[in-house]
C-alpha cells in the first residue's frame, strides 16, 4: 500500500506541469463518532469539531479527475455517570484520502461525486477512565494512550463548484469518511485497582461539510 501511495504522490507532482493541475483549500465542520465503545452512551455518541482540508488533483478529461485530500481529525468526548464512572476520550489522526472524482455540468455549474480510500496516520487516542465496583477493589483508575499504526478506510463525497474569477472557483461538499483502527500500541501512565484495558478496535465515523476555494493552473 505504501508503494502505491508513493506512486500516486509522484504522479501528482509531475502532473503539475500540465494544464489541468489544481489545488484546493477548505474549512468545514464534521461530526465524529466512535462506535461500539462500552463506556460511552449511544455506543460512542458524536462530537462536532472543525477541520481544515487541503487537496491537490489532476483533471484527465473534463469529467474525470484524480485527487488527494489531506486533513487532521481531532475530537474530544467525555461521559460522566457520577459516582460510578467518568471517561474522557481525545482522538487525533491525520487522514490521506486518494480519490477518483467524476464531474457533471448543469447551467454553468459543476457538480461532482468522489470516492476513494481514507488512510489514517499518526493516530493518537487518550483514554482516561475512573469507575467503581460493588466489590473490592472498589476504585479503578486508568490513564492511558494508544498511538501508532495505520487506520484504513474509505471516503465518499458529493459537491459542487462555481467559477468566481478565471481559474478560481468556490466549492462546497458533503463528506462521509470511515476509518478502522486496531489501536494495539498502548502506553499506561497510571493504573489503580484492576481497570479493564480496552483493546476493542475503533470504528471511526465522520460526516459533515467542507467549503473552500479551488485554483486551476493552465
Amino acid at each position: 500500500m505504501k508503494k502505491v501511495f508513493l506512486v500516486f504522490i509522484v504522479f501528482l507532482c509531475f502532473s503539475a506541469k500540465g494544464q489541468k493541475f489544481y489545488v484546493g483549500l477548505g474549512f468545514g465542520y464534521i461530526e465524529t463518532g466512535l462506535a461500539d465503545q462500552p463506556y460511552l452512551h449511544d455506543g460512542g455518541g458524536y462530537n462536532t469539531t472543525n477541520v481544515v482540508q487541503g487537496s491537490i488533483g489532476y483533471l484527465f478529461t473534463h469529467k474525470l479527475s484524480v485527487e488527494l485530500a489531506i486533513n487532521q481529525l481531532s475530537c474530544n468526548n467525555s461521559d460522566n455517570f457520577y459516582p460510578y464512572y467518568f471517561l474522557k476520550v481525545s482522538l487525533r489522526l491525520i487522514r490521506f484520502m486518494p480519490m477518483l472524482k467524476y464531474n457533471f455540468y448543469y447551467k454553468g455549474l459543476t457538480f461532482y461525486l468522489k470516492a476513494g480510500a481514507s488512510i489514517g496516520l499518526d493516530n493518537k487516542l487518550e483514554w482516561d477512565i475512573n469507575y467503581t465496583n460493588d466489590f473490592p477493589p472498589y476504585i479503578h483508575i486508568l490513564n492511558s494512550e494508544y498511538n501508532g499504526g495505520i487506520s484504513p478506510g474509505y471516503s465518499l463525497g458529493i459537491g459542487g463548484e462555481y467559477k468566481i474569477y478565471k481559474s478560481l472557483s468556490f466549492y462546497g461538499e458533503i463528506n462521509y469518511i470511515y476509518n478502522y483502527w486496531s489501536r494495539t500500541h498502548l502506553t499506561i501512565f497510571e493504573s489503580v485497582g484492576d481497570p479493564v484495558i480496552e483493546r476493542t478496535p475503533l470504528n471511526i465515523h465522520a460526516q459533515g461539510f467542507n467549503i473552500g476555494l479551488k485554483y486551476g493552473f493552465k
